[in-house]
């Protein structure tokens, strides 16, 4: 047997990754843009590839089976995986292209006075900025680097803090964050 006859179709583990997240064949299908009879039918088909139920199904709604709780970790971080390097094969292709997540208003504020210096000084150098409020709903496979302005009880306490840097002259403090 080949590796592709191994693995069942794609839709049918999108389908099935987005009804175990969501706990529901309709909403994976508004996810995905099918009606919920098609994603039932792509959860069957997958289940009978497998040879098992990866869902239960009662008044309550729906359930995965143990089976299915172990096969939704392993999709989901399949999926995951092959949608980040997915992402990262795209960029490849541009190498001299500089993606910046910022916030909107830091974009139009202070970024915005300081795209003619770097233009000038990097001509060769494509600019993308994604501008995006929270910074915690961003895959970090979309951008190279990331420019936020928080305050400190803003910050999550699980986040790995940094020294921080001061401007002279200012009682402000800015302090660089990685999570």
């Amino acid at each position: 047997m080949s590796a592709r006859d191994a693995l069942p179709p794609l839709q049918c583990l999108r389908a099935f990754e987005a009804a175990a997240r969501h706990g529901s064949f309709t909403q994976a299908g508004r996810e995905l843009n099918l009606t919920q009879s098609a994603i039932s039918r792509q959860i069957k088909r997958l289940e009978e590839d497998l040879g098992r139920p990866l869902f239960a199904r009662d008044h309550d709604g729906l359930r995965p089976t143990p089976a299915g709780e172990n096969y939704y970790r392993v999709v989901r971080r399949v999926l995951r995986e092959l949608a980040d390097e997915t992402t990262r094969q795209r960029r490849r292709g541009n190498e001299r292209q500089l993606t910046l997540a910022t916030s909107p208003a830091i974009a139009s504020t202070w970024l915005a006075r300081q795209l003619p210096l770097f233009r000038e000084a990097h001509p060769d150098i494509e600019l993308r900025i994604l501008t995006v409020e929270d910074p915690y709903r961003l895959d970090l496979a979309e951008f190279d680097l990331g420019i936020y302005y928080h305050l400190s009880h803003e910050i999550d306490s699980g986040t790995e803090r940094r020294p921080h840097l001061s401007r002279r002259g200012s009682h402000r403090r800015l302090q660089p964050y990685l999570s």
